[in-house]
């Protein structure tokens, strides 16, 4: 198995600090103060003086901090209060101390130059930090809210369509946001196309403004009041959209609000309050007087605004050194290449589904996406198609209960690989496995045999050294938090507001991930789903491109790519395609952010989904079937912690700690000792994480609570203690994590150039009645073979004598039942439907009395106009027509097993006459059916294990195909003839038709070159010749071509260097 994918760091990283030092936490927690609640209280009253701290916690919570500051200034209070308060300050004072995830002030970043000669980190001491302080986004959209609908205002401001809007049929249909309970939920509305309304629609995309609009249907019969009426309807539904809707890229909205408010002439005193509000905000200083002079100012003059949160705040460190080595660098990603296998491609059930059902409807035809995820009469996308997203508010509301999980346990290879792994730990005693290379091995030749790595990923953890000296000499670990793509920059958006150089080092990363695919468009996904999320999303424009849905976009209007403009498709059967009518190119989209997107809506989730579909994009340790034991080992490889100690304690197990007692402690110690726990822990819940101290009366309290609360508790060990803590200044060492971005230095294009067809005037869909009859017979696989032989075929084979018919073609098909596909085709008589129905019927019906056949049913025949091209499709279906007519002649031909065996032989052969039929030399030969080989081998998993099986498979068959791919005829003897007879029949039909087409493309440029179309003839072949698990063979028979085409170039090379051999003896 291939692993050696080149890659490579970029040249920086994001270092993530938390405020405090661990050397001050340890010493807290060193001074037993804990053992007294009175000393205890004393000492976090006297931490708690500083400035500093009492601002993180008001932008922790400014509830909080009211009782807080009474507390602080030792106001009464209940001693039940006192007691919550008192754990909840313990917990921010853990959290500010040990924990690097940016929350306010609790922790912060800073921007890192990666590959230096030494590794040298110092914090600028008389700045330490810098605070990028904004209005919460909710906060902001209130006020944009308040001062849009000020009527001076409200007049001037222009309104645009909202970005769902999409035509089907004679309804214009799109997402309607409304309000309950203060949250915001969408649901699919539609308004009847009339000709005032095509108008607005026309005019909003440029943006109107209330009385442009309404000019628009002012007439004798509809007053001004009346069309303003209408406008405000069309506004409250949310069918066209105010410009002071919240952005979340470009410049911060904010800004944007300000700049709009001087545009429209808003009252000074209200821009000079907003421009105040800007001032405090900047304040660098640490008293929370400002912020409470931000809530009067907004209180007084914006009496509308009712959100809860107030400030957001990142923190920056300033930093003078803030280098790692290169030797840091290199062990970093040279241990990563090998652990690359521990990957697993991407896999999501809902775009599983969506493709399935894509090309059961529409095949390989290019559909208007949000024609395809309508939820109504496209496909739908997730837990929201059909009557699921319909606005019923007498059911909405109730919650039914969840289909029960299936618990059965299914161990494959590597789950009984990390039993073994992890028994041999348990009856060692030990509490560490150590992953050699070997071990590796084992995944590997589990894992798909080619990784499909995204270009641009990020490496995530916690580097643990005990000085810069050891880190630059290789003492060192990295706990690994995250690998994971599809960009480097995911992690990293939120932050690029607050700092230009990280803007500018984030546009490199994605310039080069956009430089692997030239005739891709990569672009960004702008969606707001509630104004309090922008918090996470805000993020400047990053990328040239932009997909707006339900936001708006900051790129002109040359890099928006609309909804409406997106195709969706569905290649082959398995390769979702996304394109751009406008552009002309494949459209890859990309979310810069952090966002949980996975309860967002269908289209929202769709294009984010989209985009790691397939990809091996997250390294990392599972326990999988065994992750639920009590105790699981620390797992390591050479540098790396993949997986660090970890306990599971339950109240069932531990029923004594739900006991009530002022001495947890002494009710702990024997189950710490039981478990052989450490002191300092970490409590996980989800993403979050809080250090235990298990001999501190108030940590135990906080562990007590979440058990009693969730009746379970994850342990993990603590490994950022002091002594592996390298960062330091003044105060101490402290914690830290970094985000290393990183890039595969090679990668195969996926977008190749778009080459537009030309227009030409061809019908797509005939239904009953048009040229074309489409019938679809019901009946079971091996059924079907004997019933187009004896039954089909005869009737088939009058209908064309009497010229009924002039053409017809079959496919086998399964959507919900196997059937067979039969197209019919009649120029010369317009009723000759009636006839085939009949004749077919009448054929037919004794197999229907029986059961044997148990549908038949006609339908609308769709041509795969794009799959086969526009001016080539009626050429194609001559092809479809000679193929139908040689697979039925030679199926008449074989019987029983000898007859399965000769099924596959003639499998290889007709792919190859086809080849030659097309004109392919045998070089070209090898390189199309091996990519057809791999497509099939990635779909079917892509796993070493199964190469394997392939290549026993073929050195079993080789000597037979050999015989029978040169001599065919002379193989088996001369009953073997009549069947090569019908392919080369076959052939001789496709001449004239193939070189049609080769005049064609002669002409026209545009029409699809044979490299193009050649898959899809074979795959059809391929399809009509075997009965059942057509794709499972398809892979095998291309696997087996593939090496057979191997072996003959390199006979023929090994005959050309014995040719030279003997010239130059000549010579």
């Amino acid at each position: 198995m291939d692993t050696h994918l080149d890659i490579a760091a970029h040249d920086f990283y994001l270092l993530r600090n938390p405020l405090l030092s661990i050397d001050e936490l340890f010493a807290f927690e060193e001074g037993r103060f804990h053992e007294d609640k009175n000393a205890f209280e004393n000492i976090l009253r006297e931490k708690f003086l500083n400035p500093t701290l009492q601002e993180a916690i008001y932008m922790a919570s400014p509830e909080l901090f009211r009782e807080f500051k009474k507390w602080l200034n030792y106001e009464k209070l209940s001693e039940k209060d006192v007691d919550k308060l008192l754990l909840t300050l313990y917990k921010y004072y853990l959290r500010m101390s040990s924990r690097c995830t940016p929350y306010g002030l609790f922790a912060g970043c800073s921007v890192g130059k990666l590959g230096t000669e030494n590794t040298a980190i110092q914090f600028n001491q008389s700045e330490k930090y810098r605070k990028y302080s904004r209005l919460d986004m909710n906060y902001v959209a209130e006020l944009a809210e308040s001062i849009a609908s000020q009527p001076k205002v409200r007049e001037q401001i222009k309104f645009y369509l909202n970005s769902s809007i999409y035509q089907l049929g004679n309804k214009l249909r799109f997402v309607e946001g409304r309000i309950k309970n203060k949250n915001r939920s969408y649901f699919l509305s539609s308004l009847s196309v009339a000709e005032h309304l095509e108008k607005i629609v026309a005019c909003a995309k440029q943006g109107a403004t209330i009385r442009q609009l309404a000019e628009i249907l002012v007439s004798n019969e509809v007053s001004m009041a009346d069309a303003k009426g209408f406008i405000e309807e069309l506004i409250n539904c949310s069918f066209i959209i105010s410009e002071f809707e919240p952005t979340v890229t470009g410049s911060e909205f904010y800004d944007v609000l300000i700049e709009k408010t001087q545009q429209y002439g808003v009252d000074t005193n209200i821009i000079d309050k907003l421009y105040r509000i800007k001032t405090l905000l900047g304040n660098q200083d640490s008293d929370t007087q400002k912020y409470f002079e931000i809530a009067n100012i907004i209180n007084d003059t914006f009496k509308k605004t009712s959100a809860k949160d107030l400030i957001q705040t990142d923190l920056f460190y300033n930093t003078q050194q803030n280098f790692l080595s290169k030797n840091v660098e290199n062990i970093l990603i040279q241990d990563l290449q090998k652990l690359l296998v521990l990957s697993r491609k991407n896999i999501n059930t809902n775009l599983d589904t969506f493709k399935k059902r894509f090309y059961e409807r529409y095949e390989e035809k290019e559909v208007p996406l949000l024609v395809a995820l309508d939820s109504e009469l496209g496909i739908g996308y997730g837990n929201v198609s059909g009557s699921r997203a319909d606005n019923s508010p007498l059911v909405d509301d109730i919650s039914l209960p969840r289909a029960a999980k299936n618990t059965t346990a299914n161990w494959n290879t590597l789950d009984k690989f990390k039993f073994e792994k992890y028994q041999q730990v348990i009856q060692n005693k030990g509490k560490e496995l150590n992953l050699t290379d070997e071990d590796l091995k084992v995944f590997a030749d589990n894992n798909d045999k080619t990784l499909n790595i995204p270009d641009s990923s990020f490496l995530f953890g916690s580097l643990l050294g005990a000085s810069e000296k050891a880190l630059d000499e290789g003492d060192f670990k990295f706990v690994l938090h995250a690998c994971n793509g599809p960009s480097a920059a995911n992690l990293l958006g939120r932050f690029c507001h607050g700092s230009e150089y990280l803007t500018h080092k984030v546009k490199e990363c994605i310039e080069e991930e956009e430089a692997h695919n030239p005739e891709a468009i990569y672009a960004e996904v702008v969606h707001l789903p509630e104004a309090r999320i922008g918090n996470i999303l805000m993020r400047p424009t990053l990328r040239k491109y932009e997909i707006p849905y339900l936001g708006k976009p900051s790129v002109d209007n040359d890099g928006i790519i609309d909804l409406e403009d997106l195709l969706v498709s569905v290649k082959y059967g398995n390769q979702l395609v996304l394109r751009s009518k406008k552009h002309g190119k494949m459209v890859i989209p990309r979310l810069t952010s952090a966002h949980n997107y996975h309860r967002g809506l269908p289209v929202y989730k769709f294009l984010c989904d989209l985009q790691s579909y397939g990809l091996h994009s997250s390294v990392s340790w599972d326990w999988g079937l065994i992750a639920d034991q009590p105790f699981l080992p620390r797992v390591t490889y050479k540098h790396y912690i993949l997986s660090r100690a970890s306990w599971t304690i339950t109240l069932t197990n531990y029923p004594v700690l739900s006991a009530k007692t002022q001495n947890l402690k002494s009710t702990f110690t024997p189950i710490r000792e039981q478990l052989d726990l450490p002191q300092f822990v970490t409590l996980i819940e989800g993403d979050n994480e809080l250090l235990i101290n298990l001999e501190n009366e108030f940590s135990l309290k906080i562990l007590q609570e979440k058990l009693i609360k969730k009746n379970k508790v994850i342990l993990a060990e603590y490994l950022a203690i002091p002594a592996n803590c390298f960062v330091a200044d003044q105060q101490g060492r402290y914690t830290n994590e970094l985000l290393i971005p990183f890039k595969k230095l090679q990668t195969e294009l996926i977008a190749q150039p778009f080459i537009p067809q030309k227009e030409i005037s061809v019908t797509r869909t005939f239904a009953v009645g048009s040229e074309w009859l489409y019938l679809k017979i019901y009946t079971g696989t091996k059924t079907a073979d004997s019933l187009l032989t004896s039954v089909i075929k005869p009737t088939i084979d009058k209908l064309m004598e009497e010229g009924v018919i002039d053409k017809w073609f079959f496919i086998r098909y399964r959507d919900t039942d196997e059937h067979l596909r039969l197209r019919f085709h009649s120029n010369s008589n317009p009723l000759f439907y009636g006839y085939v129905l009949k004749a077919i019927h009448e054929a037919l019906k004794d197999l229907i009395d029986k059961g044997v056949v148990y549908n038949l049913q006609t339908d609308t025949y769709n041509r795969e106009i794009e799959r086969y091209g526009n001016a080539t499709i009626a050429l194609a279906e001559e092809l479809f027509f000679n193929d139908s007519v040689a697979i039925l002649a030679f199926l008449d031909m074989i019987e029983g097993d000898e007859g399965e065996r000769y099924r596959w032989l003639f499998a290889l052969r007709g792919i190859d006459m086809l080849f030659d039929d097309f004109g392919y030399e045998l070089t070209d030969k090898y390189r199309i059916i091996n990519q057809m080989r791999e497509n099939f081998f990635q779909e079917f998993g892509g796993r070493h294990s199964m190469m394997v099986q392939l290549n026993d498979k073929y050195r079993a068959v080789s000597k037979d195909i050999q015989r029978f791919m040169q001599d065919p005829a002379n193989s088996d003897e001369s009953e073997i003839t009549p069947a090569v007879e019908v392919f080369r029949e076959r052939s001789k039909r496709n001449d004239f038709i193939i070189q049609e087409i080769r005049n064609i493309q002669k002409i026209d440029s545009q029409t699809l070159s044979f490299d193009a179309t050649i898959p899809s003839y074979i795959h059809m072949f391929m399809n009509r010749l075997f009965i059942s698990n057509q794709r499972l063979h398809e892979l095998v028979i291309y696997h087996y071509l593939s090496k057979y085409y191997e072996s003959l170039i390199a006979r023929m090379k090994k005959s050309q260097k014995i040719e030279k051999v003997l010239e130059t003896v000549k010579s």
